[in-house]
C-alpha cells in the first residue's frame, strides 16, 4: 500500500515537472510565403538590450536561434527563455530581406504567416504582437522639415499617439502586466519619435519658431509621456528601455537649448539621478556603448569603471570600450582594391585618419569636401595618412565607389576594404560602429586619439586641431 501510495506522489510530482517544463516551452512557428525550400531563419534576441547590427552574431551580446525552411514553413522552440519577456528579431534573408519584431514571453506559442506585403499572428501571446504591429505601423501622417507644416503636423502625431496609448490601456485586463507595460513604452517612444524633426529645423535657423511650437504642443504631453515608470524587469530585459530613456533626456534638454548640446556626460547624471544598483550600471554600460564617438567617453568609462559592483557589467563594459582614446587600436588586415593586404602596423610611427563608409551613404558623399579639405592642409606632410574603409563586400561595387569620387578623397588616400566580412569583420565591432560615416584617429603610437567633431559639423576644424596635437606630442 506504502508503494502506491509513493508511486501515486511521484507520479504527481512528475506530470508536474512535465507540465511546467511544457508551460516554459515557448514556440514560434508559421509559413513565409517568399522564402525558399531550405532557407535559413535566424531569431535574434538581445541578452541585454539592443545593440548595433554589427554585434548581431556576437553570442555574448544576441543569442541567435537557426531553423531552415521546410514547405514554406518554420519552428523555433525555445525550452527555457531566460528572461520574462524579450523582443524577438526574426530574419528572413534573400533578395527580399527583411526583419520582423515579435514580442516574447515563456510560454507563448505563436502561429505566423509572412508574406511580402503584411503579417499576422495567431495563438498564445498573440494579442500583444497583433497590439505590436498597431504600434509599428507606418503612420498616416508624415512628417517633413518644414516649419510651416510642423504645427498641424505635432497635433496629428500626438493624437495618433493617444490613440494608440488608450489602445493599450482598452486591452491591458488581456495582457499579463510586463506585456502591458511594453507595449505602453513603445507608445511612448512613438511620441518622442513623432518630435525628432525639430533637431532638423533648429538647424535650418529656426530655434525660436520650434522651441514655442514644441513648448505649445509638445510640451504638456511631454510631462504625461516622460513620466511613465520603468519597473525593474523592463529595465533588465526589455530592448527599447535605453531607447526611451535617450529620448526622455534628450527632449528635457531641447526643449529649452539646442539639440546639438547633447552630450553623454550630461546622459551620464540624467541616469545617475534617476536610477541605482544594477539597473543604473547596465543603463550606463549602453549609454557608453551607444555614444562611443562622444568627447565625453572617457569621462564616462572611467566613472562608471570605479564605480561598478557587478562584474558582469564590469566586464562587459571593458571588452566592448576597446575604441577610447589611449587605448591601442585593433590591428586591422584589410585589403585594398589589388587585394594586398594592409595592416594598422605598417603605418607605425604615421598619424592615420580613418574614414569609414559604405556605398549608398548619402552623409558619407556630404563628408567627403570637407575631409578633402582637411586632406589638402596636409599633402606634404608625409607623417599623415588618410585611409578609407568601405563596408562593401563587393570588389566591383568598391572600385565603381571610388572611380566616381564621391566617397573618397584623392588618389593619395589609402583605399580598403574587409572583403566578403563586410561590416562584420573584427574592425569595424572593435570600434564599436554604430553609423556611418565614422571618423577616427590613431597616433603615432597606434593608440586612439580624441574622438573628432564630424567635419560636416565645423569644416574640419576640430579634426585639423587634433592631428596637429598629435604630430606635436
Amino acid at each position: 500500500m506504502k508503494k502506491l501510495i509513493l508511486l501515486f506522489f511521484f507520479n504527481i510530482a512528475v506530470s508536474s515537472l512535465v507540465s511546467a517544463q511544457q508551460k516554459k516551452e515557448t514556440v514560434i512557428s508559421g509559413k513565409i510565403t517568399f522564402l525558399s525550400e531550405n532557407d535559413t531563419l535566424k531569431c535574434r534576441v538581445f541578452n541585454y538590450g539592443y545593440v548595433a547590427p554589427i554585434f548581431w552574431d556576437d553570442p555574448k551580446l544576441v543569442t541567435t536561434y537557426k531553423t531552415l525552411i521546410k514547405n514554406g514553413s518554420f519552428v523555433i522552440s525555445i525550452k527555457n527563455l531566460n528572461a520574462p519577456i524579450q523582443e524577438f528579431f526574426l530574419e528572413m534573408p534573400g533578395p527580399h530581406a527583411t526583419t520582423q519584431r515579435l514580442l516574447v514571453e515563456p510560454g507563448d506559442r505563436l502561429k505566423c504567416q509572412f508574406s511580402l506585403t503584411d503579417w499576422d499572428v495567431d495563438g498564445v501571446g498573440a494579442l500583444k504582437n497583433k497590439l505590436l504591429k498597431r504600434i509599428s505601423a507606418p503612420p498616416k501622417h508624415h512628417l517633413h522639415y518644414d516649419i510651416n507644416n510642423f504645427p498641424d503636423e505635432i497635433i496629428g502625431a500626438n493624437k495618433n499617439a493617444d490613440t494608440l496609448s488608450r489602445l493599450m490601456d482598452l486591452n491591458k485586463k488581456y495582457l499579463s502586466p510586463l506585456a502591458y507595460q511594453s507595449l505602453k513604452l513603445r507608445c511612448n517612444i512613438y511620441f518622442f519619435g513623432n518630435a525628432w524633426v525639430y533637431p532638423s529645423l533648429f538647424s535650418k535657423g529656426h530655434y525660436n519658431e520650434t522651441s514655442a511650437i514644441l513648448n505649445r504642443l509638445f510640451r504638456p504631453l511631454y510631462e504625461k509621456y516622460s513620466s511613465f515608470h520603468l519597473n525593474r524587469q523592463l529595465i533588465m530585459y526589455d530592448s527599447e528601455v535605453f531607447e526611451y530613456l535617450k529620448y526622455r533626456y534628450t527632449f528635457s534638454r531641447g526643449l529649452q537649448e539646442d539639440f546639438s548640446k547633447k552630450d553623454l556626460l550630461g546622459l551620464s547624471w540624467f541616469l545617475r539621478a534617476n536610477y541605482t544598483g544594477e539597473e543604473l550600471e547596465k543603463l550606463l554600460t549602453f549609454s557608453i556603448m551607444d555614444e562611443p564617438m562622444s568627447r565625453d567617453v572617457n569621462i564616462c568609462y572611467d566613472y562608471a569603471m570605479k564605480s561598478f559592483k557587478n562584474p558582469k557589467w564590469h566586464s562587459l563594459l571593458k571588452e566592448y570600450s576597446s575604441q577610447l582614446p589611449g587605448i591601442a587600436a585593433y590591428n586591422f588586415t584589410l585589403l585594398d582594391t589589388n587585394n594586398v593586404t594592409h595592416r594598422l602596423s605598417d603605418y607605425q610611427g604615421k598619424i592615420v585618419i580613418v574614414d569609414l563608409w559604405f556605398t549608398g551613404c548619402g552623409n558619407c558623399k556630404r563628408l567627403t569636401p570637407k575631409l578633402k579639405a582637411v586632406e589638402e592642409k596636409f599633402k606634404d606632410n608625409a607623417n599623415v595618412i588618410f585611409i578609407s574603409v568601405c563596408a562593401d563586400k563587393g570588389l566591383n561595387m568598391l572600385k565603381k565607389s571610388i572611380k566616381g569620387g564621391e566617397y573618397t578623397t584623392s588618389d593619395r588616400e589609402i583605399n580598403l576594404y574587409a572583403g566578403e566580412a563586410g561590416d562584420r569583420d573584427p574592425f569595424f565591432t572593435k570600434i564599436n560602429l554604430q553609423g556611418y560615416p565614422t571618423l577616427k584617429l590613431i597616433d603615432k603610437d597606434g593608440k586612439w586619439c580624441g574622438n573628432p567633431v564630424d567635419c560636416r559639423i565645423d569644416d574640419g576644424k576640430d579634426l585639423i586641431q587634433k592631428i596637429n596635437l598629435a604630430l606635436e606630442n
